[in-house]
C-alpha cells in the first residue's frame, strides 16, 4: 500500500479520517516536515484549512462573477471584486 494514502479500512470516524487525510496531504507537500501533536493541530491543520478555504472562496467569487453578480476590478494579484453596479439597489 502507498504510505501516503489513508487506509480505507481505518476505524476512524469521517471527521477524523478527514483530519488524517489533511495531515498526509500536508506531508506530501512538505515531506521533511516534523512537529508535535500540538504543532500539527495548531499550524499544519490550520494552514490546510486556510488553503482549502481560500480555494473555496476563489471558486465562489469566480461563480458569482460568471453569473454577472460581481465585477472584477484590476488584474493579477491586485484584482478586487465588488457587487456589480447594476446589482446595487
Amino acid at each position: 500500500m502507498d504510505q501516503t494514502q489513508a487506509n480505507p479500512e481505518s476505524s476512524l470516524s469521517s471527521p477524523d479520517a478527514e483530519l488524517a487525510a489533511a495531515i498526509l496531504d500536508y506531508l506530501k507537500r512538505r515531506p521533511m516536515a516534523m512537529d508535535t501533536a500540538e504543532g500539527i493541530a495548531e499550524w499544519w491543520l490550520m494552514q490546510q484549512q486556510i488553503h482549502v478555504g481560500f480555494h473555496a472562496v476563489l471558486r465562489a467569487i469566480q461563480d458569482l462573477t460568471a453569473q454577472g453578480l460581481l465585477e472584477e476590478i484590476g488584474s493579477g494579484e491586485k484584482r478586487h471584486y465588488r457587487l456589480k453596479a447594476d446589482e446595487v439597489k
